[in-house]
């Protein structure tokens, strides 16, 4: 199964507004308070569930931030994952190469899991 994605999925203008309005202009927010508004906007497409993962080290002892799975999984295993996601605050530098090592490790934990779909 994969996610589906169409226009009804599709963020409104107001909503992308709200979501920025929260993330962007407050660049003193944790980067913790990020999750749910996240969570919130990507929960909207069809057959998904958008599961808060940070600090749940179930990809080979990683832990991105937020994970998209199949809606009817009850927890967030790589095999039903779709997606994951590294959040960062605007206002808090990069560690590029950090950041995407981590995010490399994640798409690899998820290809040894779900090799058919490579």
């Amino acid at each position: 199964m994969q996610p589906v994605l169409n226009e009804d999925n599709k963020l409104t203008a107001a909503e992308e507004e709200v979501l920025k309005g929260y993330i962007f202009v407050r660049e003193s927010i944790l980067e913790s308070k990020c999750y749910s508004p996240l969570q919130d906007a990507f929960s909207c497409m069809a057959n998904t569930q958008c599961y808060i993962t940070a600090g749940k080290h179930y990809l080979n002892g990683e832990a991105p931030d937020i994970s998209i799975c199949l809606a009817s999984s009850s927890v967030m295993p790589k095999l039903l994952c779709y997606s994951v996601i590294k959040v960062k605050r605007p206002s808090e530098p990069i560690d590029i190469s950090r950041c995407l090592g981590q995010v490399n490790d994640y798409i690899l934990s998820l290809m040894q899991a779900q090799s058919d779909r490579c």
